[in-house]
């Protein structure tokens, strides 16, 4: 199940856009997603150390830059952490339970609206309404990764940027000292 669930992510990751801007019908929700980053990032230096958090970094990081070039990269991150049970268990899980808590959040909202303004919706209007929910919930889900990168990416160049660089490539996990190309900026 677990690898189902890093599978899933990595494979919207690698199809979406990151860079496109989600509507800001999400921006009431920005305040709780960010804290229970910013949560999530101060407990995962316990037990992460700082190679660790750059991978995850460069989990979502690669998506960013996501072409046909970088998708063996991406590819062998996804292959790193599902090997890595550290990772699956520190990482993918809480980040998915996050994502999946506001994601639930955002669906009883849009939900209840839907129900209070059509008291008897036609099968029609409720297909018209599940399938705009549906792509409602996959940018909120992307707006959540683009806000998690720019948390732990600030994050982490609080401490010096030098190491926040592709860790990646066609063969696998490069030593840290062979890293030469930065990770793109998310400002």
């Amino acid at each position: 199940m677990k690898k189902q669930i890093l599978a899933v992510t990595c494979a919207m990751l690698s199809t979406c856009a990151l860079n496109a801007h989600p509507s800001n019908i999400f921006s009431w929700l920005a305040p709780a997603i960010e804290k229970s980053q910013q949560n999530w990032i101060a407990q995962s230096e316990k037990s992460l150390v700082r190679e660790k958090l750059i991978v995850c970094l460069n989990f979502f990081g690669l998506s960013f830059i996501a072409t046909e070039d970088t998708s063996e990269l991406l590819s062998n991150c996804f292959r790193y952490i599902s090997q890595e049970q550290t990772l699956v268990t520190e990482f993918i899980e809480p980040i998915n339970a996050m994502a999946l808590e506001f994601i639930e959040e955002f669906t009883n909202v849009a939900k209840a609206k839907f129900q209070a303004h059509k008291k008897y919706p036609t099968q029609e209007e409720t297909q018209v309404f599940e399938e705009a929910l549906q792509q409602k919930q996959i940018e909120l889900f992307l707006y959540f990764i683009v806000l998690f990168y720019k948390n732990l990416y600030s994050h982490l160049a609080e401490s010096g940027t030098e190491d926040l660089t592709i860790a990646f490539d066609n063969n696998g996990l490069i030593a840290p000292e062979s890293r030469t190309q930065e990770l793109p900026s998310p400002f």
